[in-house]
């Protein structure tokens, strides 16, 4: 089934994307082990983290340190983050006392080795 419209050719992505014709482009986000930690840093209150698409981020257990201790964190989500390590990830969680909730999607980008 084809589809014809009378300014076909002439909108720009921008247009398309505002009429759902067209995807929006993704940037990897820039943001890197340091700034995650900053951020909890600076907003010590933070409940819920959703991080999309940040391949610059290695080790979560470097996010927690004295200053930041992602005490109050209920609810992580994390898309996209192919580089993190998944040692580093788990020992980040096990330091997370009110983690409730975790969303991994489409993380790792190998598949864990199993350790006899």
């Amino acid at each position: 089934m084809s589809c014809c419209f009378a300014n076909a050719g002439k909108m720009s992505h921008l247009e398309l994307v505002k009429y759902g014709l067209a995807d929006v482009i993704e940037n990897p986000g820039i943001i890197t082990d340091i700034g995650i930690k900053v951020v909890n840093e600076v907003f010590t209150n933070i409940k819920y983290l959703l991080i999309y698409n940040c391949p610059h981020l290695h080790n979560p257990h470097q996010w927690i340190t004295d200053h930041s201790r992602w005490s109050r964190l209920v609810d992580l989500t994390l898309v996209r983050c192919h580089a993190i390590k998944l040692e580093s990830f788990c020992h980040f969680i096990e330091l997370l006392p009110c983690l409730e909730f975790i969303c991994l999607d489409q993380m790792f980008r190998e598949p864990p080795k199993v350790y006899v």
